[in-house]
């Protein structure tokens, strides 16, 4: 199990199992098993594997997962086959990668989103300025990509903020 549970953890795996079950529903059309408790702003279900200071919540996806195929490899997280959220059937749970997770929800949400973040994101041939991302004026840093007229002009502005921040700091000094 993952060792994160433990470090605080008050309740036991019977517990937790218990817990799961009592808390989801089984949706007979889909075959989906709902989370009943605490969701999240994201619509991820949590679950408490602990009372008082020793609470640390942990989502209840994750929890099934491990429950039914054992702890997950470090590196991956679970999708949702299913693409509903509040899911914990470990049928509809698979460890990929966040980079495959984030490809397949973008798939999801329909053609305007194309095959996906990375490809809109490659796309682009100028940054929101208007520059070229391409030649000397592009930066590659952590696959990220920056236009070097844009991050010219911003330390520009940060030297100037600053000098103007030293001079008024003096001039109340004195």
């Amino acid at each position: 199990m993952a060792k994160q549970r433990y470090r605080l953890g008050l309740k036991t795996d019977q517990e937790l199992r218990s817990e799961l079950q009592a808390r989801s529903i089984p949706i007979p059309f889909c075959g989906c098993q709902v989370w009943l408790g605490r969701v999240d702003r994201g619509g991820y279900g949590r679950v408490a594997t602990g009372a008082g200071r020793g609470m640390m919540p942990y989502y209840a996806h994750r929890l099934a997962y491990e429950f039914a195929k054992g702890p997950m490899p470090d590196g991956l997280v679970t999708d949702h086959l299913c693409r509903v959220r509040s899911c914990v059937n470990p049928d509809h749970l698979e460890a990929v990668t966040i980079v495959e997770n984030l490809r397949r929800g973008a798939v999801a949400l329909g053609p305007r989103w194309g095959d996906g973040i990375r490809k809109m994101q490659a796309a682009k041939t100028h940054c929101p300025m208007g520059h070229p991302y391409s030649g000397d004026n592009l930066i590659l840093h952590k696959n990220r990509r920056s236009c070097r007229e844009c991050v010219r002009s911003k330390q520009r502005e940060w030297a100037r903020k600053k000098a103007l921040a030293k001079r008024s700091a003096y001039i109340i000094e004195t």
